[in-house]
């Protein structure tokens, strides 16, 4: 073995920083032929051959990771981010993984999905590579996501690169979960068996060439079927395409494999815990990392077992994914897509004992009255935006067989007053696992002269995570729904549901719960995954206006207070409900408390066109032609 001169090294690295940040890539490869010549073993930077500080050699194979992917060699980026995990977990360092994690993660959360679709994939690619053996299933889920942004974009090499790597995962999994789940494992091991790609080479392209009239295209799976090709045929001739109704909905989620959460292993493990059990509790990637586990193991036996045969890709083509579906009331409804099938999450940052909706949260009957008129002066002012008029036109969709459907677009308005601070009867739950964690690693902050926020948590609370098992309610105003596409972008990025709460009705009794201790280091990743709140609370013309109706407490538009009357006093007479106001001190006028100008509405409109493509996007018309199906 060679002995390092440390300093040397240090300087080099230093320099190879300087260059990346200066753009300066001919200088950077000056410096990593000279730095992989001093620590290198054909091409890759190995712990074992030399003498030398591992954080050093960490930090250069990260710095040749980001030099590989300034070049757009995907394959030997992924080469050096394996080789950060190997110098972390053999050289004894691997509580600093947190540290290479926050930097991806700070990258990734500065990315635009559509805008750099080719980067984003790779960086879960690295995430994925850096967490193998520390964290076995969030790499699997991470791999799984940077196999589906690839095949969207038609990189076929890629995708056999990454599959490569799917398959040592699933073993990985495996044998790190077999002593205390021996029964689930034989899910990832048949899934490892099934898989046969090879390590394809990726042609050294620029990301540029690579993406170049691929970056918007959307590759669909062919229809998966055991039938014959006559069949198939003469069930094409008898249906035509169509988009999902409620009822469609329904009979797919009877076809799902069943999941009981409570057997989840998260649950097994951690689910007993008091939060006073302090030492005994996960931090929350422990919880992300067993949430994951129960999803890809999901994932796993579906794709094994699943004998389902319609127009959609396998299940992971779906994860993140938003469905367009008729409900009853002939609008568009959007559901946020998840691995399991009706299972959802919730964070907070403590917990609270019973559950409420902040409705129900000690507030006076006056209080309660206040907030519902709040909503209503919040609908008032929803329906002059802009894109609420776009809403109720409605969309003519395409159906790709010469045919098109026309409809409205559901808008709730109730969903989104609440994600602008009204106090709802409403909570809000999930389907994505890291937006969860989000909401239980970070505080909402609404300083009076700026725009709110959420802050990274910094008490020494113990938060809770929970799992939630329900079949939405697929009507605008069902107890459980979606929220969907909306005329603002909130409710959507945070892959959004709310479930309606009596008065008593207390969320623990009907979820399952795992308190966790929290660790800076942690919350620091998920902060950054999500650009520091922007990607779950973007700046929007309408939340100045929603805060002013928030803080208003005395005086209202007349018709926010005839809104309120009917919708959530209806019992009461016009003279009770009117001496109700009175006695409570609320005044009305004739005018709206607060509305846009000329301006506000323009930006507005260029707001949603910043946002919009993300959404469409990421929403899709699932055309289903249900062919028959053996019911045995």
């Amino acid at each position: 073995m060679r002995v390092i001169d440390g300093n040397k090294l240090m300087q080099l690295n230093e320099e190879l920083a300087a260059s990346l940040i200066a753009g300066d890539l001919k200088r950077a490869d000056q410096l990593d032929e000279e730095m992989i010549r001093l620590v290198g073993t054909d091409g890759r930077v190995v712990i074992n051959t030399v003498i030398a500080p591992p954080r050093l050699m960490y930090m250069y194979a990260f710095n040749r990771a980001m030099l590989q992917m300034n070049h757009g060699y995907v394959q030997e980026a992924a080469l050096s981010m394996i080789d950060v995990m190997e110098t972390l977990y053999f050289g004894g360092i691997q509580q600093e993984i947190f540290f290479v994690f926050d930097m991806l993660a700070e990258m990734r959360g500065m990315r635009d999905i559509f805008k750099n679709p080719f980067i984003v994939a790779s960086d879960n690619l690295l995430m994925a590579l850096l967490c193998t053996r520390q964290f076995p299933a969030i790499s699997l889920s991470y791999l799984w996501k940077s196999y589906v942004q690839y095949k969207q974009l038609g990189l076929a090499d890629l995708q056999d690169f990454v599959m490569s790597f799917i398959k040592i995962q699933y073993e990985l999994v495996a044998v790190a979960y077999e002593k205390i789940d021996a029964t689930g494992v034989n899910d990832f091991k048949e899934a490892a068996s099934k898989i046969h790609a090879k390590c394809a080479v990726p042609s050294r392209k620029t990301v540029d060439e690579q993406t170049k009239s691929k970056s918007e295209q959307i590759i669909t799976e062919p229809i998966k079927t055991e039938k014959s090709e006559t069949q198939v045929d003469d069930v094409f001739k008898k249906e035509t395409f169509r988009i999902n109704t409620y009822d469609d909905e329904k009979r797919i989620s009877k076809l799902y494999p069943s999941y009981d959460f409570r057997d989840s292993l998260l649950l097994k493990l951690f689910g007993s815990l008091d939060v006073n059990e302090e030492k005994q509790l996960p931090n929350i990637m422990q919880v992300l990392e067993l949430v994951c586990y129960d999803e890809e193991r999901y994932a796993a036996y579906y794709n094994n077992t699943c004998n389902m045969v319609y127009v959609s890709g396998e299940l992971h083509e779906k994860d993140g994914k938003i469905n367009m579906v008729v409900n009853p009331d002939g609008k568009y409804m959007f559901l946020p897509q998840g691995l399991v099938k009706n299972v959802y999450y919730r964070g907070q940052t403590k917990k609270y004992s019973p559950c409420y909706p902040s409705l129900y949260r000690k507030l006076s009957a006056k209080e309660r009255l206040l907030e519902r008129v709040k909503l209503c002066e919040f609908s008032i002012l929803l329906q002059k935006h802009p894109c609420s008029h776009l809403f109720n036109r409605g969309i003519v969709n395409g159906l790709g067989n010469g045919t098109s459907e026309y409809h409205q677009l559901s808008i709730d308005d109730e969903a989104l007053a609440q994600h602008y601070g009204i106090k709802t009867e409403y909570l809000d739950v999930t389907v994505d696992k890291w937006v969860a964690a989000f909401f239980a690693c970070c505080d909402y902050v609404s300083p009076e002269d700026d725009r709110d926020r959420y802050d990274m948590h910094n008490k020494h609370d113990i938060g809770v995570f929970y799992i939630y098992k329900g079949e939405p309610d697929i009507r605008h105003d069902g107890c459980f729904r979606p929220i969907g596409i909306q005329p603002q972008s909130r409710p959507v990025l945070q892959a959004g549901f709310v479930k309606r709460m009596g008065r008593y009705k207390n969320f623990d009794t009907i979820s399952a719960s795992v308190p966790f201790k929290y660790d800076a280091e942690c919350t620091r990743v998920i902060y950054n995954l999500f650009g520091k709140s922007f990607k779950i609370q973007p700046s929007e013309v309408i939340e100045q206006k929603a805060k002013k109706i928030v803080n208003e407490k005395h005086q209202f538009s007349e018709a926010a207070f005839i809104m309120a009357h009917q919708r959530y006093y209806k019992k009461l007479s016009d003279e009770k409900f009117n001496t109700m106001v009175q006695r409570y001190g609320l005044k009305s006028q004739s005018n709206p408390i607060v509305d846009f100008t000329t301006e506000e509405l323009q930006q507005a409109f260029a707001d949603r066109q910043i946002w919009e493509p993300y959404l469409w996007k990421m929403a899709y018309a699932q055309q289903i032609m249900m062919l028959p199906f053996d019911k045995d």
